[in-house]
């Protein structure tokens, strides 16, 4: 199966539905599956900010990923994430952390609200 990678804004929370507690850019690597099927392996990075690094890192319980629609992307994945920091070789300033899959990552197409 070929491979793809995807590079979103995202969200991490704590579960499906609590509080954000870190947000940025993550880089999603993940074998190519049919449209609006879940991926159930996936790997990827997200950079953050020193603060969100921070807090995420001291952060316990379930996490979950929540990626943004972008660049044509209309219909984000999310789902239950691990996390780990880059090795201090590769992230010096310690502002990435690397997302391993807790779950299937699904998409759920969720329109804007309608300004007015």
């Amino acid at each position: 199966m070929p491979y793809d990678t995807q590079t979103l804004p995202g969200t991490l929370t704590k579960g499906p539905d609590g509080e954000q507690i870190a947000s940025g850019w993550c880089l999603i690597a993940y074998d190519m599956t049919e449209l609006r099927k879940p991926l159930p392996e996936w790997r990827g990075e997200i950079a953050l900010s020193a603060d969100d690094y921070a807090t995420v890192t001291k952060a316990g319980g379930e996490l979950y990923l929540r990626l943004k629609p972008y660049g044509g992307v209309f219909e984000p994945w999310h789902g239950p994430v691990t996390v780990e920091p880059v090795e201090p070789e590769h992230d010096p300033v310690q502002r990435r952390l690397r997302l391993k899959s807790a779950g299937p990552l699904i998409r759920t197409y969720e329109p804007e609200p309608a300004a007015g």
